[in-house]
């Protein structure tokens, strides 16, 4: 199902190379959610992958993973930042308004539990974001936390569910927000019992 990008932003993700080396690194792009009538639009296109369509603490939308072509998988992390894509014009951005620390718990977050997660993790991945990055909710600045199940709703019977998993996502984040980078990693394949023969390209997936 193809949603017109109107209303979101994207800005990619340059930290979870450096920050989250320790987790699986993938190809991942932030998406920045509900714009601002002050912001321009993009009139871009993306496509839902894993999520919902649902509603929390009073703002309704898509809860979950966008498919951004190219760019990789993508989430909403925030209402109203412009985006680096020069296809369509976008501003570069990296969430400067972010504390370090928060930029690194949000990086932890997107390299750990963004490699195809099912939808109940794309969801929560999304809303934990949104708390870690202070976004603002018709109910006030959203906060896992202080949420409950009954906020919740279009997530066919998940709700609960994916207010655990956005709680321990951010949890998990928080715990990681002290890395530093650049981190080295280092790692010996067994091409014995491999497919990547030796001088030869591969993919070493860390965990």
């Amino acid at each position: 199902m193809r949603s017109r990008g109107a209303a979101q932003f994207f800005v990619t993700v340059q930290f979870v190379v450096t920050v989250a080396v320790m987790v699986v690194v993938v190809p991942l792009v932030l998406v920045v959610g509900v714009a601002r009538s002050s912001v321009p639009r993009a009139a871009a296109e993306v496509v839902r992958l894993g999520g919902f369509q649902a509603t929390v603490a009073g703002h309704r939308g898509w809860f979950g993973s966008y498919d951004m072509a190219g760019l990789g998988t993508a989430w909403c992390v925030d209402h109203g930042i412009a985006a680096p894509d020069a296809d369509f014009g976008y501003v570069p951005t990296g969430l400067a308004d972010a504390s370090p620390p928060v930029r690194t718990a949000m990086a932890w977050a997107v390299g750990r539990y963004g490699f195809q997660p099912d939808r109940v993790t794309a969801a929560a991945l999304m809303l934990a974001l949104h708390d870690l990055v202070g976004a603002a909710y018709p109910s006030g600045q959203l906060d896992v936390g202080r949420l409950t199940a009954g906020q919740l709703s279009g997530f066919e019977g998940a709700e609960q569910a994916v207010l655990d998993r956005a709680r321990a996502v951010k949890a998990d984040a928080l715990a990681h927000a002290h890395i530093r980078g650049p981190l080295t990693l280092r790692a010996t394949v067994d091409t014995a019992h491999g497919t990547v023969r030796p001088g030869s390209p591969g993919i070493l997936v860390a965990r």
